[in-house]
């Protein structure tokens, strides 16, 4: 009946998507682009802005770039730390990574240390791959309130209130696409934030170069 549809439709999605990670953790390797486009809504204008995300994984092992008109920002996860560089640099950041700490995930994955738990699921479709399609499934989270300070200032900004809604491929695990939307408050008052993720290719099922985990002469 409808009714059973409806309840299926707004069931909780924890358990789908820790099966839904042990598919993609069991990949050999994934690479992944998405175009990132970010709109920054104020009282009196908006900003907007966008930029690529490169995303290599393998083994357990990670490398994200971030590339902006300005350059590249690379976060890599070798298996033990995160280091953190401008591409092109010898310089390098090594946040701390505690050993008895959950393997930090890159962006977007990240999105879900927020709370997969409560997520609940919206809508099962094809994905809309070329080639052979797979089923696909919509996910949408609350996101933590959390409090940052911006780069580079003690600035404090928090985030009120978020909302996650993600696109996952139900056979290998990998996100498709992700829509952030977050409120959030600083010294000038409230902004609203709509951040989205676009794929626009990938590939996966193949073992990546070890070489792209490693800083390489920074070390």
């Amino acid at each position: 009946s409808s009714d059973v549809c409806s309840s299926d439709l707004q069931a909780p999605a924890g358990s789908l998507l820790e099966d839904l990670n042990a598919k993609r953790e069991g990949l050999p390797g994934y690479h992944q682009e998405f175009e990132v486009s970010s709109t920054v809504k104020m009282a009196t204008h908006s900003q907007s802005s966008k930029r690529q995300l490169l995303l290599d994984f393998s083994q357990g092992h990670w490398r994200e770039d971030s590339v902006t008109g300005s350059g590249s920002h690379i976060r890599i996860f070798d298996g033990r730390d995160i280091l953190s560089m401008e591409a092109g640099g010898d310089e390098f950041v090594r946040p701390k990574h505690r050993p008895k700490d959950e393997n930090p995930l890159p962006f977007p994955y990240s999105i879900s240390e927020s709370g997969w738990s409560k997520a609940r699921e919206l809508e099962r479709r094809p994905c809309g791959l070329s080639g052979k399609d797979h089923p696909c499934v919509i996910v949408e989270m609350q996101l933590k309130p959390r409090t940052r300070t911006s780069p580079g200032s003690t600035k404090l900004f928090k985030m009120l209130s978020g909302t996650a809604r993600v696109l996952l491929d139900m056979e290998t695990g990998l996100l498709l696409s992700l829509r952030t939307t977050e409120l959030f408050e600083n010294q000038r008052g409230e902004y609203e934030s709509d951040t989205s993720y676009s794929l626009k290719r990938m590939s996966y099922d193949t073992a990546l170069d070890a070489t792209l985990f490693q800083i390489g002469r920074a070390h």
